[in-house]
């Protein structure tokens, strides 16, 4: 038995004897299946092969990426807190070198994943770390392998007193961002993953319903995303993706992006 990883998304799958038929994240419309087709992978078929680089950021802020580039190539973050760390999104990979450098760090007393493409291996990492996992219940029936330790939510919910997840919805129904009152000494940051995707230049932003597949949000949608996220203070973001970071006066440019957004459509 073996809990298959697709090749494609890096999402971990439930014990098997034989590999899934399919990836149904990776079937569903905002994502795709490679171009090699429908392929699988296990831990112990990376070890040896792949390794994971933990760069510090900023002051309790550690980003973590597997090399050479495995699935959609997203870096998760860990962010220490006084009220335990928060490990913001997931990776397919992890190993006994990872293990000890995060220990080192605090551990991980929380796992929360913005959307289902980011689920990766949140099951092993859990386990490693004994953390209890955040997943919005909107997206639970993209769960290829639950939790433990799972909470579902729905809307909002504080992991401490300084560390809210919200829900915008969007790219799934419950795509979220998580926003730390303390970061950048009390100026806040909004870690926004591809709920809220970091552009190439760094100044800008956007929200997609299909990044891969370019498929853009409808008017409504942002809308409701720039309504419910500007209530929040923030002066950087971090994105998804290695190198996604804004840092200083992140809340006026996303207002601006957004609104941006919503003109382009409106004047077609």
């Amino acid at each position: 038995m073996f809990a298959y990883i697709c090749q494609t998304c890096g999402t971990q799958h439930e014990p098997s004897q034989n590999p899934p038929s399919f990836c149904a994240i990776c079937q569903d419309p905002r994502q795709y299946i490679g171009h090699q087709g429908q392929l699988w992978t296990t831990l112990e078929e990376m070890k040896g092969n792949f390794y994971n680089a933990i760069t510090q950021e900023e002051d309790h802020i550690f980003g973590i990426r597997t090399h050479p580039d495995f699935g959609i190539g997203q870096r998760c973050l860990l962010i220490q807190t006084d009220e335990g760390n928060v490990l913001w999104d997931c990776i397919s990979y992890i190993d006994e070198q990872t293990v000890t450098r995060i220990e080192d760090l605090g551990g991980i007393s929380y796992i929360a994943i913005s959307h289902p493409h980011f689920y990766s291996s949140c099951f092993e990492w859990s386990q490693k770390f004994g953390s209890k996992v955040f997943l919005s219940n909107d997206d639970q029936t993209w769960i290829t392998r639950k939790p433990i330790n799972l909470e579902l939510w729905k809307d909002k919910i504080h992991l401490s007193p300084s560390i809210s997840l919200v829900q915008l919805g969007g790219h799934f129904p419950g795509s979220c961002v998580l926003v730390w009152d303390k970061g950048q000494d009390h100026k806040g940051i909004l870690f926004s993953s591809d709920t809220i995707q970091v552009g190439k230049d760094r100044k800008s932003l956007s929200s997609m319903y299909s990044y891969p597949n370019y498929v853009p949000l409808g008017t409504k949608q942002i809308n409701q995303i720039k309504n419910k996220i500007l209530k929040y203070s923030f002066d950087r973001i971090y994105g998804a993706f290695e190198g996604d970071v804004i840092y200083n006066d992140a809340s006026n440019i996303l207002g601006s992006s957004l609104q941006n957004y919503i003109n382009q459509i409106l004047d077609h």
